[in-house]
């Protein structure tokens, strides 16, 4: 460090120049300081400047007044002139100075409505030589919010703040739009962005919120019976769901998914007209939900493919043309039909036994014991005939006489 402080006196001492304090710090204006923070050069904007830090500065009385060079160097070597700007919006409002006419606060809004303006049509025709007035714009909350021993300014992060919940508010619109696309019918036109934020989700948070008192799934008056079963069909058709989650102490709620309830409450409080949904209210319509899903799941399933009625009677009309080609009858129906219509007596039902074999009755129990001895000895010998054929083969070692000799 003292290596390049004395480097630089010797520089200052090269261009011809006296070295006095005020030329050693008038040096390094313009530069960028790495070490300087915003939130840093905010405290600067909203506190005057210390006793200690005048003295380590040398500034005189006179030249501590001046302010404006000092900030707008601050604040042009921050590098961060916009988050400059957000911190200053942000924490103006919280100074609370007194002021019968709210004639500061005017001034800071002449004051941030220029720098926008200013900053806004230097970025669009690129003109940045504007750049250099941009911090005076900011210098002026100085003499207008400074105030010693007032508390602290934190970093800027409302703004980043406010873009989450944008972001989350697009994604909970998005997931409404695409169900009221996928309802089809009367629902597909109210899924524009206009439409969409300012009628259907305020009016649709007012419907899924019905006010009924029921007892129990059973016990249900009949015109609530109706009012639940329409908002049971808009939920399935929206694809809106009531999930079951547990609190941080214990207690069990159900959430609305997508949650669209968050477009009607504002810092926890909610419209009056919209009626405070209960825990069995949303258990009764959730269970309603599942049990319709489940419903519609069976119906859809069994349109794919044939029940067992249409099986057999498909299998009777084939084997039923079949024998009609072979066998006509004399009115040219088939036979199986004509068979059909009789009012003969059903045929007598087989017994079968644990693996569905017809049983046969054994016509053999007057017999003797020896008799069916005798007979099972016959059965034996006549079923097995012993056959032996010697089969040379087709190689000709096999058939050609050798000797023994021949071997040796």
């Amino acid at each position: 460090a003292k290596l390049m402080v004395s480097r630089g006196v010797q520089l200052i001492k090269a261009r011809g120049k006296e070295v006095t304090e005020p030329v050693v710090r008038a040096a390094t204006a313009g530069m960028k300081e790495a070490d300087t923070s915003q939130t840093a050069v905010l405290n600067d904007l909203f506190a005057p400047l210390s006793r200690k830090r005048v003295k380590d500065l040398g500034l005189t009385e006179d030249e501590e007044g001046r302010y404006a060079a000092r900030l707008s160097r601050e604040i042009e070597a921050s590098g961060a002139m916009d988050k400059v700007a957000q911190g200053c919006f942000e924490h103006y409002a919280s100074c609370h100075r007194h002021d019968a006419n709210f004639g500061r606060y005017l001034k800071a809004h002449e004051w941030l409505g220029a720098y926008d303006v200013l900053a806004g049509e230097m970025r669009a025709e690129r003109e940045y030589a504007l750049l250099a007035y941009l911090p005076h714009l900011l210098a002026a909350f100085f003499p207008l919010f400074q105030e010693r021993g007032g508390g602290r300014v934190e970093r800027a992060k409302a703004d980043y703040e406010n873009y989450l919940v944008t972001r989350a508010n697009e994604e909970i619109y998005a997931a409404l739009a695409r169900g009221l696309r996928g309802a089809g019918g009367g629902y597909r036109h109210l899924a524009g962005d206009a439409v969409l934020r300012l009628e259907v989700a305020p009016l649709l948070m007012r419907i899924v919120s019905p006010p009924l008192k029921p007892v129990n799934r059973q016990i249900i008056r009949p015109g609530e019976r109706a009012v639940l079963g329409r908002v049971v069909d808009i939920m399935v058709a929206l694809e809106l769901r009531f999930v079951q989650e547990k609190m941080e102490d214990g207690q069990l709620t159900y959430r609305l998914d997508p949650p669209i309830d968050v477009f009607v409450t504002y810092d926890g409080k909610r419209a009056v007209d919209i009626a405070v949904s209960k825990y069995a209210v949303r258990q009764l319509v959730a269970t309603e939900i599942d049990a319709r899903l489940v419903s519609v799941q069976t119906e859809t399933g069994d349109k794919g493919r044939p029940g067992k009625e249409g099986f057999f009677r498909q299998g009777a009309s084939s084997r039923g043309a079949k024998a009609a080609a072979k066998h006509p009858g004399e009115d040219g129906e088939p036979q199986a039909k004509r068979a059909r219509g009789d009012g003969g007596v059903p045929a007598v039902k087989v017994a079968v036994d644990f693996f569905g074999r017809p049983i046969v009755p054994k016509a053999d129990a007057d017999k003797t014991s020896q008799e069916k001895v005798k007979e099972a000895e016959a059965k034996k010998t006549a079923a097995y005939r012993v056959a032996y054929r010697f089969n040379e083969g087709n190689s000709a070692a096999v058939r050609k006489p050798v000797k023994v000799a021949a071997f040796l």
